[in-house]
C-alpha cells in the first residue's frame, strides 16, 4: 500500500512538473495548463500570455486533471490576459467545457468569462484604466464542434459562436472560476480554450486564409482539429455538426409544427368537402327553381308529363283522335 501511494505521489509530481513547462506542440501552438504556475499565480497582477503571428499565432490553455484535486475548501479564481502582437487581433474559442451550474435556475457554480483588456502594464503592476464589464459566464457541457441553433434564433453562417470571443485590439482579460464546493464523485471537470491571433484579409494575404470575409488566420491552422474562427461557418474545420438546442424552447418545436400543420391541413380538408356537398344540395334545388315554378308565382301550371303530352301531328295530314267535319251535302241535302 505504501509503495503504491509514494508511486502515485511521483506520477503526480511528474504531472505537475510537466503543467509547469510550456510546450510547443507540432501545431506550432502554445500550450498552458490550469495546472501551471505559468498560467495562473498568487501574485496580484495577471500572468500576461503572448502570441505571435503566422505560424506561431496559436495558443491553448487546458486543464489536465487538476480539478480533481481540488478540496473545495476555497475557491479556484485564475484571470490571465492574453494579448498579440501589434496590429493583430485575437480570437478566442472555447473547444470544450464541463462546468458545473445549477439545475433548477441554470447559473453557472463554475465558469469561464472574457472581456476587452484595457491593462496597462507599469513595470511589475498592471493598471486597468475604465475596465470593461465581464463578459456571460461560461459553464454546462460545450463541444466547439456542435453548433446549437433554434426555431426563434435562425442559423446565420456569419454568427459569432455563442461559446467565443473577439478582441480587434488584440488584448483579452480571462476569468477562470471554480467555486469551494466539493465535487461529487464521478464527476470530471473540464477546460479547453484556443486563442488564435488574426489580422484583417487584404487582396493578397500570402500563407494567410479567410475565417470571415475580413478576418484571416495562418494556413496550418486548418484541418488541425482545433476551432479557430470564431464563427457559425466553423471555415478552418470545414463546417461544424449542427445540433438542435431542446434545452431553449422557442415558441413551437420543428416537429410541433409539423404536427401542428398536418393537422390544420386535414382539418381544412374536411370543411371544404362539407362546404362543397352543402353548396352542391343548394345549387341542385336553385337549378330546379325556375321563374314560372316559384312558389311566388301568381300563375303556377302544373309541370306537363310524359303521358299529357300528345305527338304532334303532320302538316296536312288528318288528326287521328278527331272527328272529320261532316259533309257539305249532309248539312244541306236539298241544296
Amino acid at each position: 500500500m505504501g509503495t503504491f501511494m509514494t508511486l502515485t505521489g511521483y506520477l503526480y509530481s511528474l504531472q505537475v512538473i510537466l503543467a509547469n513547462i510550456v510546450l510547443v506542440s507540432s501545431a506550432n501552438y502554445k500550450q498552458y495548463f490550469v495546472e501551471s504556475d505559468n498560467l495562473c499565480s498568487l501574485g496580484f497582477t495577471p500572468k500576461r500570455l503572448h502570441i505571435g503571428r503566422d505560424e506561431n499565432s496559436g495558443l491553448l490553455v487546458e486543464e489536465i486533471s487538476y480539478f480533481k484535486q481540488l478540496s473545495g475548501k476555497y475557491p479556484y479564481n485564475c484571470k490571465f490576459t492574453v494579448e498579440s502582437t501589434a496590429e493583430m487581433g485575437v480570437f478566442a474559442v472555447i473547444q470544450k467545457l464541463k462546468l458545473r451550474k445549477n439545475t433548477t435556475t441554470g447559473e453557472c457554480i463554475d465558469y469561464v468569462q472574457f472581456r476587452h483588456s484595457s491593462a496597462l502594464q507599469l513595470g511589475v503592476v498592471d493598471i486597468n484604466i475604465d475596465p470593461d464589464p465581464w463578459g456571460v459566464k461560461h459553464c454546462g457541457d460545450v463541444n466547439a464542434m456542435e453548433v446549437e441553433f433554434t426555431d426563434a434564433a435562425p442559423l446565420s453562417l456569419s454568427n459569432v459562436l455563442p461559446n467565443a470571443f473577439i478582441d480587434p485590439k488584440g488584448k483579452i482579460d480571462v476569468k477562470i472560476f471554480v467555486k469551494n464546493q466539493t465535487i461529487p464523485p464521478g464527476m470530471d471537470l473540464d477546460l479547453k480554450i484556443a486563442f488564435t491571433s488574426y489580422q484583417v484579409c487584404r487582396f493578397n494575404m500570402g500563407n494567410y486564409k479567410k475565417c470571415s470575409s475580413d478576418a484571416c488566420i495562418w494556413y496550418t491552422y486548418f484541418n488541425d482539429k482545433i476551432l479557430n474562427c470564431p464563427f457559425t461557418s466553423c471555415a478552418d474545420e470545414g463546417g461544424c455538426q449542427l445540433v438542435y438546442d431542446a434545452a431553449i424552447k422557442p415558441s413551437a418545436g420543428l416537429a410541433t409544427k409539423v404536427m401542428v400543420g398536418a393537422v390544420a391541413g386535414v382539418f381544412t380538408m374536411f370543411i371544404v368537402f362539407v362546404m362543397f356537398l352543402w353548396l352542391f344540395r343548394h345549387c341542385s334545388v336553385c337549378w330546379n327553381d325556375s321563374p314560372q315554378n316559384s312558389p311566388n308565382n301568381s300563375q303556377m301550371r302544373p309541370v306537363p308529363t310524359v303521358d299529357d303530352v300528345q305527338p304532334t301531328a303532320p302538316h296536312g295530314s288528318p288528326s287521328l283522335d278527331k272527328d272529320l267535319p261532316p259533309s257539305y251535302e249532309s248539312l244541306f241535302p236539298n241544296a
